[in-house]
């Protein structure tokens, strides 16, 4: 009797261990949790190291907020039909990471995103010279800010700041979260994971890669490779026509890129 009481025991225990994994792996703030070692700049470019993060596989969660501000239910990749649907995160244009010289730069994927969504003006220019003269084969990449807290487990990439929910050799993952203020707007919460896949990345293939150390510097870049294979005049959609010495003299000194008379029709 007592053996029989045991199994049962350690049957239901058994259940309710199951249970439990599987409600943690159901749960997008448990489930991406892991190992966390240092990703400073200093300690994943030690030794000259060139580490190359390759653009993040994207998951966005959401969960209703009621009245009181309060989340509500369980987290799922699915809008919820009872609330007016809005732009739940705000990461827009994919990009790679490559960590080297002590530096971080994003390498946009300019082909990725035929709108231009997350582009600057300059950088919806490159997109559709891209498209109609080159082809995507230029590679181009800016510095960003990366500055990691190894007590709070986060990462500060360019104006956002990141939970870090994992890193070790095999790749990163970042979350963020909506905040208070856009819960109370929409009713909705949302939740992004980042997921970096670390990639090596050989000498020749980084040095086929033009990086810059600011948007300014990538701007202009950008602008004088145009000028030189288009001239001062870039045809757009339709009948729109892009003066890009002017845009290049705004980047140049500082205005904004698309100030003044940048754009006629012909």
């Amino acid at each position: 009797m007592k053996s029989i009481i045991k199994k049962i025991a350690f049957a239901a225990f058994g259940i309710m261990l199951t249970v439990g994994i599987a409600g943690c792996y159901d749960d997008p703030e448990k489930m991406y949790r892991g190992a966390i070692e240092d990703i400073s700049i200093e300690a994943l470019t030690n030794g000259n190291q060139n580490i190359f993060l390759e653009g993040p596989f994207e998951t966005v969660y959401y969960k209703k907020v009621d009245k009181n501000g309060k989340r509500t239910g369980k987290w799922s990749t699915e809008w919820p039909e009872d609330r007016e649907r809005v732009q739940g995160g705000i990461s827009h244009a994919f990009y790679d990471l490559i960590l080297t010289n002590g530096r971080a730069y994003k390498i946009k994927e300019y082909k990725s995103i035929g709108t231009g969504v997350g582009y600057s003006f300059v950088e919806s220019l490159w997109h559709f010279y891209c498209f109609k003269y080159a082809g995507f084969d230029i590679k181009m990449g800016c510095a960003c800010d990366w500055n990691f807290d190894k007590n709070a487990n986060t990462l500060a990439l360019d104006f956002l700041k990141y939970k870090v929910e994992q890193a070790d050799i095999s790749g990163i993952t970042l979350s963020f979260e909506s905040d208070a203020e856009y819960e109370k707007r929409f009713g909705i919460a949302y939740l992004e994971v980042h997921q970096f896949n670390r990639k090596s990345i050989s000498a020749s293939q980084l040095s086929a890669i033009k990086l810059y150390n600011s948007s300014k510097d990538l701007h202009l870049a950008m602008l004088q490779i145009m000028r030189a294979d288009c001239g001062d005049i870039l045809e757009g959609y339709g009948r729109v026509r892009y003066r890009l010495n002017v845009i290049e003299d705004n980047v140049r000194n500082d205005r904004e890129p698309n100030s003044g008379d940048v754009w006629f029709e012909d």
